[in-house]
Parts: C-alpha cells; sequence; structure tokens
C-alpha cells in the first residue's frame, strides 16, 4: 500500500501541487503578504475574547454573546482551534497562520488527488482534479 501511494508518478504529482501553490500564492510565501479575505478576518476579535475566557476559566467557551446577539461557538464553527485535529499537529512546528492555510489547502489538493487515482481516474484528471479543489475560492477564503 505504501508502495502504491508514495511511487515516481504520484511524489511528482503532489510536487506540482507544491509548485502550483508556490506560484499561486508567490506574494504570500515569499513576499510577506497575508490573506485578506473577510471571511478569515473578521472572526479574529472574538477569536482572541474566547481565548482569553478560556485561560480564565480553564474550559473551551461554548457560547459567544458578541456575534448576532448571541451565538454557539463550536457549532457556528467560529471558534473550533481547539476542536480541530490537525492544529494540535500543526502547532508543535509554530507555524505561521497563513503557511498553515496554504498547508491546509496542499493537502486538500494532496487528498483530493490520492482520492481520484484511488477512484480510478487517470494522473493528469487526478491532478487537475486536486489542483481545482485546492484552488476553489471556497477554500482560499
Amino acid at each position: 500500500m505504501f508502495e502504491k501511494i508514495f511511487n515516481r508518478r504520484n511524489l511528482t504529482i503532489i510536487l506540482g501541487l507544491i509548485i502550483l501553490v508556490l506560484v499561486l500564492f508567490y506574494p504570500i510565501v515569499f513576499s510577506g503578504k497575508t490573506f485578506g479575505s473577510p471571511d478569515s478576518l473578521n472572526p479574529r476579535g472574538a477569536s482572541i475574547i474566547l481565548q482569553e475566557m478560556k485561560k480564565i476559566n480553564g474550559e473551551f467557551p461554548l457560547w459567544q454573546p458578541w456575534i448576532f446577539s448571541g451565538m454557539p461557538t463550536a457549532d457556528a464553527f467560529t471558534y473550533i482551534s481547539s476542536l480541530y485535529f490537525p492544529n494540535y499537529i500543526l502547532n508543535l512546528f509554530f507555524l505561521s497562520s497563513n503557511l498553515t492555510q496554504l498547508l491546509h489547502l496542499l493537502f486538500a489538493g494532496i487528498g483530493s488527488y490520492l482520492l481520484l487515482r484511488f477512484i480510478g481516474l487517470s494522473c493528469l484528471s487526478a491532478f487537475l482534479g486536486g489542483s481545482a479543489f485546492m484552488i476553489t475560492p471556497f477554500m482560499i477564503t
């Protein structure tokens, strides 16, 4: 199974996905720019307050009264870093939030490529499908 996934062709495709991320997100990777979509910037204020509440109370706050006259935190996906398992692994490396977001895009592309190959698509079709899923605007914001 390991040899089937990590062969020369698949590693070349994964390298292609890495190059695609580096080319498309050149300003973020090499010029110090940042993602600036409202969907990623708006929850920042509530996130800071919720992190402080977690430090004070020692537990994950389940309700936030500051957005929409109050809403649940976990069900609304506004503060789920503590509930999202890949963050535990990525936080071990002290990565910036931009690099973490780019790694998520890369993992999405690699996972889509491997899924499409498992389904039986050709390498080119799976590469195009993985890159299309990786760079969709929904994934980027």
